[in-house]
């Protein structure tokens, strides 16, 4: 898949709302980041909202580090994303995608692949 496929309006809201609260819980304001990633403030914002549905790989890399995330993590929020994003074009209702996403999830932890969606969660681990 692309690095830069672009998500549809939903899915790019969810992935907006995500990196905003992961962004706040580090008690960072746009400007902050802006200065550490660089990325400019509007174009970070413009992806919190949901406005931007494609950024290029190094855009989220960049926030990773900036967020000082663990491994994987932006990666893992993105793929969540995307699987929504080709469930919803492809008709699948919220509901469905978000069991099917769950079982997705679980198949790739069995897998060995570490994927953890959990906001919470990960919020609880840059805390402590």
């Amino acid at each position: 898949m692309p690095t830069n496929a672009a998500l549809t309006e939903t899915a790019a809201k969810d992935f907006g709302r995500a990196l905003r609260f992961i962004r706040q819980a580090r008690g960072m304001s746009l400007r902050d980041v802006s200065r550490e990633a660089p990325i400019s403030a509007q174009y970070l914002q413009n992806i919190e909202r949901g406005e931007r549905t494609a950024a290029s790989l190094d855009i989220y890399k960049r926030l990773q580090r900036t967020y000082e995330l663990p491994n994987g993590a932006i990666d893992g929020l993105l793929l969540r994303a995307r699987v929504m994003s080709a469930l919803e074009a492809h008709g699948v209702s919220r509901a469905d995608a978000q069991t099917i996403w769950s079982s997705v999830e679980t198949q790739l932890n069995l897998l060995r692949y570490k994927v953890s969606t959990d906001l919470a969660e990960l919020v609880a681990s840059l805390i402590y």
